[in-house]
């Protein structure tokens, strides 16, 4: 039972808060490459904390695509089914730089195939390259909206965020409940008939683009400093 049903119903981000949360220099940049992922693909929590460098592909054309897997180190996902996500272009950006060399500065080597985007970091909690718990990666959404001085919302709300702001951008809402969800809770036959072609998947997510106020700063997604524990890191 939902304690606050009122709350969840408002429970959405603005384009603008989505915006800081991924671009704000004064967030860890690991945790801003876990945030963007959140808001522009709509992937789940763990889904985003089992995600490994071989299952994103930067090359793929016209946009790179992530593949949501069944399982995450033998753990099932959700609903227990894949799915392809594209990577848009402003995603796409932070992701290279990210792979280029953000998670070197981080863990002091370049990612392999096998390393998880978004690790636990040497300076918080648990060992470092280890997958981040549901719980961990909640408590770091929750001290980072804080720090920017956000109201309280859940880090699932990204998620209801990207689906929310791509259809207000013009997306097809059939391509984003493909691109969120495999299938609908109750699919009809006429459903098994409906198929989008990756270029058409690419256009029309790529109608959303999230505001960066600190483009003027040139603020990316690996360029805050990092510190060690002590700056509160699960």
């Amino acid at each position: 039972v939902d304690k606050d049903p009122c709350m969840r119903l408002n429970a959405f981000f603005t384009a603008e808060e989505a915006g800081r949360l991924i671009h704000d220099p004064s967030i860890l940049p690991d945790r801003r490459v876990a945030y963007v992922l959140a808001f522009l693909t709509g992937m789940r929590l763990g889904e985003i904390a089992g995600l490994r460098w071989c299952n994103v592909d930067l090359d793929m054309q016209p946009l790179g695509a992530i593949d949501v897997v069944e399982t995450y180190d033998g753990r099932p996902t959700k609903t227990r089914t894949a799915r392809k996500v594209p990577i848009v272009p402003q995603l796409g950006e932070i992701l290279e730089a990210w792979f280029a060399s953000g998670f070197e500065r981080i863990f002091g080597r370049p990612p392999t195939p096998d390393d998880l985007v978004v690790p636990r970091p040497p300076y918080g909690r648990g060992p470092a390259g280890t997958s981040h718990s549901k719980n961990s990666l909640g408590k770091a959404f929750t001290k980072d909206l804080a720090r920017l001085g956000l109201r309280h919302r859940r880090f699932h709300d990204a998620r209801r965020t990207f689906i929310s702001l791509a259809l207000s951008s013009g997306a097809q809402r059939d391509v984003v409940e493909r691109v969120t969800h495999t299938s609908r809770p109750r699919p009809s036959a006429f459903d098994a008939y409906i198929t989008f072609d990756w270029p058409v998947v690419c256009r029309e997510i790529s109608k959303l683009v999230l505001p960066n106020p600190f483009a003027a700063t040139n603020a990316t997604s690996d360029e805050a400093t990092v510190e060690p524990a002590g700056r509160g890191g699960p």
